[in-house]
């Protein structure tokens, strides 16, 4: 298990935006409307004295919201501290800060929708094993999520923030499993004796696009959110890797050495009208849809 996740770590290179790829969008704003409030009493109305207090204008009230997410922010994966280590910086390369400080190795880093937390795969644990653990995005509160003597890898949230997939080699072989976000309801999607890697869900949260090789060589399939109805949606003799999804959840683009060398294709979520979109002799890989 260790094996295949460092191999992918050096593959994808581990550089995650929070408003990219199978990465959420921003979360919206929650408001709760239609509250009735009971009629109460009203107190004497006494004087005040001195200067009102100022409403938060636009900037400030934003400036809140962006103190509580990473808004703008990059996740991402270096060992420049002697070991792998999970860190933050903005868009524009300023303040790299790291969030983990372990002599194990922290990957894998994932935003939740609204970039308030982060999860991650670790190995800091007595047993060695790969587990996922989530944190605050400055770092804080890191809590494991998964506790079993296999590895767990691969997090990924859903839209809606509520659930997480990842990959589990649990059952002696690699699996897509979904849980809650607080490490509860683990439950096994795709539960067969082959290897299915890399869950990424659909913008809409209805579909999970994943990696296999149960049919003798790696391709992308889909299936419901529930595990339902999985579909194989390539076909060849290479291999076809890294699934993410267009923000309106309508293609699906990937990675594949079907030409002789890594490119990115694009497909319908069918798997229809596969087209490659780089073509040239170097190598091209790991495509991130923005959502913006």
């Amino acid at each position: 298990m260790k094996k295949i996740f460092l191999w992918l770590l050096i593959v994808s290179m581990i550089l995650v935006f929070s408003l990219a790829g199978c990465k959420a969008e921003v979360a919206e704003e929650v408001t709760e409307e239609g509250v009735v409030e009971e009629p109460v009493e009203e107190p004497a109305v006494e004087e005040v004295t001195g200067e009102p207090e100022e409403a938060l204008d636009e900037s400030e009230e934003e400036e809140i919201v962006e103190e509580a997410t990473a808004k703008n922010k990059i996740a991402f994966t270096s060992d420049r501290d002697g070991n792998y280590e999970i860190y933050l910086l903005n868009i524009d390369g300023s303040e790299q800060v790291r969030l983990t400080n372990n002599p194990a190795y922290d990957v894998w880093p994932s935003f939740s929708p609204d970039g308030s937390k982060i999860a991650f795969v670790s190995d800091r644990d007595v047993d060695g094993n790969n587990e996922i653990y989530i944190m605050n995005f400055d770092g804080s509160e890191q809590v494991r999520l998964t506790n079993n003597p296999a590895g767990d890898g691969n997090p990924s949230f859903s839209p809606d923030g509520s659930k997480i997939a990842f990959t589990s080699s649990r059952d002696e072989n690699e699996e897509i499993y979904i849980m809650n976000i607080d490490g509860s309801g683990q439950v096994n999607l795709t539960d067969n004796q082959t290897n299915d890697m890399v869950p990424c869900f659909s913008p809409d949260g209805s579909k999970i696009a994943f990696m296999s090789d149960r049919d003798g060589n790696i391709e992308i399939y889909i299936m419901n959110v529930d595990g339902s109805e999985q579909v194989r949606l390539t076909n060849n003799p290479a291999y076809d890797v890294w699934p993410s999804f267009s923000p309106d959840g309508t293609k699906i683009a990937f990675t594949s050495d079907r030409d002789g060398n890594g490119e990115i294709y694009i497909m319908n979520v069918d798997g229809s009208e596969q087209t490659n979109l780089t073509n040239n002799p170097a190598g091209d890989g790991n495509p991130y849809g923005n959502p913006s």
